[in-house]
């Protein structure tokens, strides 16, 4: 077992090593901790005339980006209004202009780019039917109801974590404002909607070619209200049905007699004895019968539900045929090495991420099939390869969920909020970074635990196991390897001395081992991992908020705790591959530090933070001033509040003409 746990380590010859350095997520940095090297493309310049280093160019470049997303902030319902028709090809849907002096009311701030998820996750709908759409809200087990301006959920299990209660609190706060909707929730960790990417391009395509401005005079402006007066004649056929269960024949009798007025004796007689047959046979089985007649999902929606490790096969589908993700296969087994990516990554500059929506993209690194619990196995796994209108707090970027804030983003709670108290001012901070966490991420076993993103990031960040491997006990680290000292330029790994660095800028720890089958006592320790990794107490929110640097990583999806590290006075860090609501609105290297999925670049990243002090300390601040203005619940209600006005013209069957126009002369 130890031989096979080895972590793979490849020695490429030096001339290959600048093609490398530049993209395969190995990091190069200049700092004052650094070795002095020249490269024949003159980047590895000597300490003596490199002044500025890497992460000061990615923060001035996304300085510049954010600077100019601001210019086009709404301040008027006529500019927001024809920047929508800009940028969208649509007049806005009918509300607009209620939503928008909410918006105003609430001091919001509104870039039309803030929204372009909404429509990344809405546009696809409109290849399909809209009856279609709302028979696909029927039978599902999870559902907020809007009716006659009032929230409402359905759920077939109320012990469950109130995400729902949470999700139609919020809904409630705009229901006076919306038609007739059923919303599916997904109320799984793991996301549901996976269509393939060639049919989802043909949807993209139909969607694109339906876009036009209609006229003022075809404007219809207002909804139809088509989901509530289903539901209603849907409420009235299943009363019925259930008076005929409960008297079958002397219902049918009853109303077949009443039309005896306008209809011939015998043909009474006929229907009677008709009726009267059928019925019999319902009292024989009425609950299947009517079961039958209730059923109301949709037709070839197929939930696929077993084969987790090999989630990944399933998954990359969804991928671009030519994408590295869609041609390569899920591992038959999880026995070898961590196998790291071996080609240059396109959205790395320079060993650090420059493009953070490339960076959560899996189609583009293969690499993660091994890598990331998501793909290794699941805790569950409940998909469809069929598009469904279903809501959920996060998604991989393949998927089709349409996306809403996380429901414990919604929370008063603590553990998530963090709190009334954001932590102290700058200088009283601990200058290190502190992690803990659950061995979440998926099912981690025996056989395949050291494929985990949560157990590698642990055993990246541990001081000692560090050590033990720049002595040369590989086997005590089966869960990463370390890159070359050549590779980062970077004092306390080229010493070896890494491991003792670490020990006092780190403090990362699991809390609990999660194991698989889980064990029967309370040490939350696990036969299996145990030996690699400790299990320390946890920290309370207030207390992480001691530190200067706080990473936010994966666990079964995306993590809760990233709404309240943004509003906190230290800096967070984030690597994920899951994208939610927020991604528009926040931008890296201005309001946080993202770092690679696979951990490479965390030494630089912390060597540079800690050595930086002034520019880490900006970007905390300048974080949690924007956080403030664009992550408060007024702004998840508004986001909520425009998806689902959205969402309402889409499924309407007159959604070609619903329009917001009276702004237009």
């Amino acid at each position: 077992m130890v031989r096979l746990l080895q972590p793979r380590l490849r020695l490429r010859p030096l001339v290959c090593l600048c093609s490398l350095l530049l993209g395969v997520g190995l990091v190069v940095v200049l700092s004052s901790a650094q070795l002095g090297l020249q490269g024949p493309h003159g980047w590895m310049r000597s300490r003596r005339v490199a002044k500025a280093h890497v992460i000061d160019d990615l923060i001035r470049e996304a300085k510049r980006r954010f600077g100019s997303v601001l210019t086009q902030r709404s301040l008027t319902l006529h500019d927001a209004a024809a920047r929508y028709r800009q940028r969208r090809g649509r007049h806005p849907p009918p509300g607009f202009d209620v939503w928008f002096q909410q918006a105003l009311a609430d001091d919001a701030i509104v870039v039309e780019d803030f929204f372009d998820r909404i429509h990344h996750d809405i546009n696809p709908l409109w290849a399909l039917e809209p009856r279609a759409m709302r028979a696909q809200t029927r039978g599902q087990p999870q559902v907020i109801r809007v009716r006659n301006g009032s929230a409402s959920f359905e759920t077939d299990d109320a012990s469950r974590e109130p995400w729902i209660q949470l999700w139609t609190a919020l809904v409630q706060e705009m229901a006076a404002h919306l038609p007739d909707m059923d919303m599916v929730i997904n109320y799984m960790d793991e996301t549901r909607i996976l269509v393939p990417w060639e049919t989802m391009a043909g949807y993209v395509a139909t969607e694109q070619a339906s876009r036009r401005l209609v006229g003022r005079g075809e404007a219809k402006t207002w909804y139809s209200g088509g989901q509530g007066q289903e539901n209603q004649v849907e409420n009235q056929v299943e009363n019925e049905m259930e008076n005929q269960v409960q008297n079958p024949i002397g219902h049918a009798k009853k109303g077949l007699e009443n039309q005896v007025e306008n209809q011939m004796e015998n043909q009474v007689e006929n229907q009677i004895g008709h009726a009267k047959q059928g019925l019999e046979n319902q009292v024989q089985n009425p609950t299947g019968h009517a079961k039958q007649g209730l059923d109301h999902k949709p037709p070839n929606m197929q939930w696929i539900s077993d084969h987790a490790p090999r989630y990944w096969d399933l998954w990359r589908l969804a991928c671009p045929p030519d994408s590295p993700g869609r041609r390569a296969a899920s591992l038959d087994s999880f026995a070898g090495p961590v196998d790291y990516p071996a080609h240059p990554l396109p959205y790395m500059h320079r060993g650090f991420i420059r493009n953070t929506t490339q960076a959560r993209d899996g189609c583009l690194q293969p690499h993660l099939r091994g890598m990331h619990g998501t793909f290794v196995e699941s805790v569950s796994i409940n998909t469809t390869h069929a598009l469904l209108p279903m809501f959920g707090g996060s998604k991989l970027p393949q998927n089709n969920e349409l996306l809403i804030p996380g429901a414990m983003y919604l929370s008063e709670r603590d553990f998530y909020s963090g709190g009334d108290s954001h932590g102290p001012p700058w200088a009283r901070k601990r200058n290190a970074l502190v992690w803990r966490g659950t061995a979440s991420g998926g099912r981690n076993k025996a056989d395949n635990w050291w494929h985990f993103h949560r157990h590698r990031w642990v055993q990246m960040m541990n001081g000692t196991t560090v050590s033990a491997v720049e002595a040369g006990h590989v086997s005590s680290a089966p869960c990463f390897a370390l890159p070359r000292a050549a590779e980062y330029l970077l004092r306390p790994l080229a010493d070896g001395r890494l491991g003792q660095w670490l020990s006092r800028v780190a403090d990362v720890a699991f809390v609990h081992l999660e194991c698989f089958p889980p064990m029967t006592d309370d040490t939350k320790t696990c036969p299996y991992s145990s030996p690699y990794m400790a299990v320390k107490p946890s920290l309370a929110m207030k207390q992480q908020y001691q530190y200067k640097f706080l990473p936010d990583v994966d666990g079964n999806s995306f993590s809760a705790r990233w709404r309240a590290f943004l509003l906190s006075s230290s800096l967070p860090l984030k690597a994920t591959i899951y994208t939610e609501w927020h991604d528009d609105r926040i931008m890296p290297w201005v309001h946080f530090v993202p770092f690679d999925n696979s951990y490479r670049d965390i030494y630089a990243l912390l060597d540079y933070l800690v050595t930086h002090d002034a520019q880490a300390e900006r970007i905390a601040s300048e974080g949690q001033r924007w956080a403030e203005r664009v992550l408060r619940r007024a702004d998840m209600k508004l986001y909520v509040w425009r998806l689902l006005l959205e969402y309402a013209r889409v499924i309407d069957d007159e959604r070609d003409y619903l329009a917001y126009v009276a702004d237009l002369k």
